[in-house]
């Protein structure tokens, strides 16, 4: 299954630590307290057996069980509500991206280019301004150093 990741600032991240912690140390804390009361007999008035204490803890518990799974299906729901529409939203495949357009792009005859989509990679090797200097494929260089094609206009 796929889950969807995104940045967080610092802040939100100790935020939602800091929720989570509160949120379990409140539910601990009821938890603790309405089996305590159990056991005294504080619900009732009178004291039960520890079985007996056992099973109205399990009641308490099935109902925290009961709400939570309530949550988590609407969660589910919600996501698969968001997948569903976010289908029409994907991305669509780029217009095609002529040879010569490429050829025009980089500064290279059109020949060149389909001389490269032939090879399933190819290495393009780059001087610190951006200037093309070779270009390998199929471990032959295909472009040799000598030919200079600036790739993008000097600073």
């Amino acid at each position: 299954m796929n889950y969807i990741r995104t940045p967080q600032s610092a802040w939100a991240a100790m935020t939602d630590w800091a929720i989570t912690v509160v949120a379990w140390g409140g539910f601990g804390y009821l938890l603790v307290r309405c089996v305590a009361d159990v056991l005294r007999g504080g619900l009732d008035g009178a004291p039960l057996s520890v079985m007996g204490a056992l099973g109205a803890g399990a009641e308490v518990l099935s109902v925290y069980v009961c709400v939570a799974a309530i949550n988590a299906l609407a969660l589910c729901v919600w996501a698969q509500y968001n997948q569903f529409r976010a289908l029409g939203d994907r991305r669509r495949r780029a217009p095609a991206f002529s040879e010569v357009k490429q050829a025009a792009h980089f500064e290279v005859a059109p020949t060149l280019v389909r001389a490269l989509q032939s090879y399933p990679i190819a290495t393009l090797h780059c001087d610190a301004r951006g200037t093309l200097r070779s270009i390998e494929a199929g471990g032959a260089t295909v472009l040799p150093v000598d030919k200079v094609v600036p790739l993008r206009a000097a600073s």
